[in-house]
């Protein structure tokens, strides 16, 4: 498996590598901030409506 990925990677130019990074980067990031809004569903729902322009709901 390991080295499937590796021979993969070799396809992929520098550009897409750093945007799979990003991409990766980003979703982490959501997923840290919705474990932190789950945790106070009070305060969550004022901060949802603050950012709503901004913000992307994932499937739970």
């Amino acid at each position: 498996m390991l080295a499937e990925l590796t021979s993969a990677h070799r396809l992929l130019w520098v550009e897409e590598r750093c945007a799979i990074a990003e991409i990766e980067a980003t979703t982490n990031v959501l997923k840290l901030a919705l474990c932190v809004l789950d945790s106070d569903p009070i305060r969550s729902r004022s901060r949802m409506k603050i950012c709503v322009k901004h913000w992307v709901c994932l499937p739970g």
